[in-house]
């Protein structure tokens, strides 16, 4: 079975949501603080893998709150230093339900610079994430309007086979206690803008197809 996208894309009424039965790879923590909301939010630590690429330390020097959460986080394995442009290095593929980039950032206000942090992205998440047709989605979260619109998020997925399926609402206050804002400029737009989640969706490869057609077969 094809993935296929839809030549009539609308943005859905729906709101981005995760269920406890969701395997979860977030990248590009801060604070840690949307992994704290995504407990509540799905009620469940289990299933859920949290990744940041600063390190530890920076993380508590630049957000000395966090130490309270982060102590929290029974069953929930947080990694450090992983730089979402290249998860394989820091990672061993592993294929999780969805993967959240949440408000992704190089520190750079260039577009091309942007840009190129989102396609190294793509590049390197298929190995962690369901085929589609698996119900695997990864989930990237924008500010809308400008400068975002202009990192062409749907054309730079493509070139790693990725399919913009559907976009979603975000609700921040479905994920008590997530303040994106803290310590990261370039949020300080978010309140006002909003954002919006772009849902792509990755066809199987051939040895997946192979696979597939050999339990069939069985």
């Amino acid at each position: 079975e094809k993935l296929k996208k839809s030549n009539k894309l609308k943005k859905t009424k729906k709101t981005a949501s995760y269920s406890e039965n969701h395997t979860i790879l977030v990248c590009g923590e801060r604070d840690f603080s949307f992994t704290k909301g995504l407990i509540r939010h799905r009620k469940k630590r289990e299933g859920i893998v949290s990744t940041t690429k600063h390190s530890k330390q920076q993380i508590l020097e630049k957000c000395p709150k966090a130490t309270a959460w982060l102590d929290s986080f029974q069953d929930v394995k947080i990694m450090y230093s992983v730089d979402p442009a290249n998860l394989k290095r820091s990672m061993s593929p592993t294929l999780f339900d969805r993967v959240i980039f949440n408000f992704p950032s190089s520190g750079d206000q260039r577009v091309h610079v942007n840009r190129n942090l989102l396609r190294d992205f793509f590049a390197n998440v298929g190995c962690f994430v369901k085929s589609a047709q698996r119900g695997g989605e990864v989930h990237v979260n924008l500010i809308n309007g400008s400068p975002y619109d202009k990192w062409d998020v749907k054309k730079v997925a493509a070139e790693s086979k990725f399919i913009l399926v559907h976009t979603l609402s975000f609700d921040i206050g479905s994920f008590p206690g997530y303040h994106p804002q803290n310590w990261d400029p370039e949020l300080k737009n978010l309140t006002k803008k909003g954002s919006t989640v772009h849902v792509f969706g990755r066809p199987m490869t051939d040895e997946e197809k192979s696979q597939t057609d050999k339990n069939v077969a069985m």
